[in-house]
């Protein structure tokens, strides 16, 4: 019988010390279980505010979007320009951890909750507007608004979860401990980031 001897950087890697490469290549390929859906603006928002999507930022990090840039995105939406997908990974109990698009879905929200009014001096009929303040028209075209959602299955490896979410991050990468406290919420979690 031949026992391979592993090393300890080898066993380390394995961990996510933060030596991985790129490679998913170590994954059978119907073990990557990410399945897409459609959801509208307002059904994803009902969600939220259900609690099935996660959308606290203590698991991510504490940026949020200057109100142009939000505006910018609301202003995208208007003129029906399509959105990036957004990732989700799901937890043991079938939430929906926000992994990519944490910033636009927290400006849909915001924005739906008129915590926010438009900056789009270029958009005369639009600038300085509530949400309130939009027609029925241009409130329906948020909330009908179609948004894609890929779903990394809660039984996809750590390791290939981390490697996947290292892969779809857009913004400034998220770190592997900020990636596992993603997968791995709870009360020791919410403990060390008080700490």
């Amino acid at each position: 019988m031949n026992v391979k001897q592993v090393t300890e950087d080898e066993d380390i890697e394995g961990l996510g010390s933060g030596n991985e490469d790129d490679s998913l290549g170590e994954y059978p390929i119907d073990t990557l279980l990410i399945r897409n859906e459609n959801r509208t603006v307002h059904d994803v928002l009902r969600r939220i505010e259900k609690n099935t999507f996660i959308m606290n930022p203590d698991f991510q990090r504490d940026f949020i979007w200057q109100e142009d840039k939000q505006s910018k995105l609301i202003e995208s939406v208007l003129m029906r320009i399509p959105l990036p997908v957004f990732y989700l990974g799901e937890d043991e109990e079938g939430r929906m951890v926000v992994v990519d698009g944490l910033q636009r879905l927290s400006t849909f929200q915001r924005f739906v909750n008129n915590e926010f009014q438009l900056k789009l001096p270029d958009q005369t009929e639009l600038n300085k507007k509530y949400f309130r303040g939009l027609s029925p028209k241009m409130q329906n075209r948020i909330e009908d608004c179609n948004l894609i959602l890929y779903v990394i299955d809660a039984k996809v490896p750590e390791q290939a979860r981390l490697d996947i979410f290292d892969r779809v991050n857009s913004g400034v990468p998220l770190t592997r401990q900020q990636m596992r406290n993603c997968l791995y919420m709870g009360a020791a979690t919410q403990f060390l980031k008080v700490e």
